[in-house]
């Protein structure tokens, strides 16, 4: 089993049987979620560090692995409906590789002009990037910034950086792809980025979200490493009947880093 699939089948060991073919990222679900939500297990040789339960029905589960590089970090993000995104950074906070679950797509990042910097943005308070990175057989050139824009916050007891940031993708073509913007908070002690709300245009409608951090959780605390998200789960009931099937206000958003 590769360790995608490993990932994939931990988030749902009673529920969808999901199959996964790393070469071409195929992901089949059949069902819904158990009522009880049922305990995440990272793969062999990797070791779980934090989970962050979110707003709009969303949490992550954190960790590293034996044999990659130091400071590179996976994250799975999973919704009401079951997870929606694997991906991987590295010790600069700068995006790696994902794989989008709904629809399935694996993004990998092609080259950089101007890579994303952590050590940058913690520095100087802001950051500019540049880089190609391939989703699907689609190639996107995304060009953004991150700037703090004040001082330490707090959230369950986890000291944060508030940021703002904007970023747009465009085709090959030249045409405009998805533009988003909007504030996210940044971690120092595990350098990563913790969405936060604004708003995604992708041909020509604009969607506002909110994926504000609510919970902090180590490992030993109740409520470490689960499948499910706890937080205004209820708000997106309606719509949830097949698999994979997400309310506008949850579909995907084109993610740049990990958040």
């Amino acid at each position: 089993m590769t360790r995608l699939a490993a990932i994939l089948a931990a988030c749902v060991p009673l529920g969808p049987r999901i199959a996964v073919g790393l070469a071409g990222v195929v992901v089949a679900a059949l069902g819904a979620l158990p009522a009880a939500a049922q305990g995440f297990q990272p793969p062999d040789g990797c070791t779980g560090f934090l989970t962050v339960q979110s707003r709009t029905c969303q949490v992550a589960n954190y960790w590293t692995c034996e044999g990659d590089l130091p400071g590179d970090t996976w994250r799975v993000t999973i919704g009401p409906n079951g997870p929606t995104f694997v991906s991987r950074v590295n010790n600069e906070a700068e995006w790696v590789e994902s794989f989008t679950l709904f629809p399935v797509r694996r993004n990998t990042l092609m080259s950089s002009a101007d890579p994303m910097s952590m050590s940058e943005l913690l520095g100087t308070g802001v950051d500019t990037y540049d880089f190609l990175i391939r989703r699907g057989d689609v190639t996107e050139h995304v060009t953004g910034f991150d700037r703090v824009v004040g001082g330490p916050v707090t959230i369950d007891g986890e000291e944060l950086l508030p940021t703002a940031y904007a970023a747009k993708a465009v085709g090959t073509d030249g045409e405009v792809i998805w533009e988003r913007e909007g504030n996210e908070f940044i971690s120092n002690r595990h350098r990563v980025f913790f969405s936060g709300s604004g708003t995604t245009t992708r041909n020509g409608e604009t969607v506002p979200y909110d994926f504000r951090p609510v919970e902090f959780i180590y490992p030993g605390e109740p409520g470490f490493f689960p499948n499910r998200p706890k937080y205004d789960c209820d708000s997106l009931s309606a719509g949830l009947d097949a698999p994979g099937i997400l309310p506008a206000a949850f579909a995907p958003v084109p993610e740049v880093r990990d958040e």
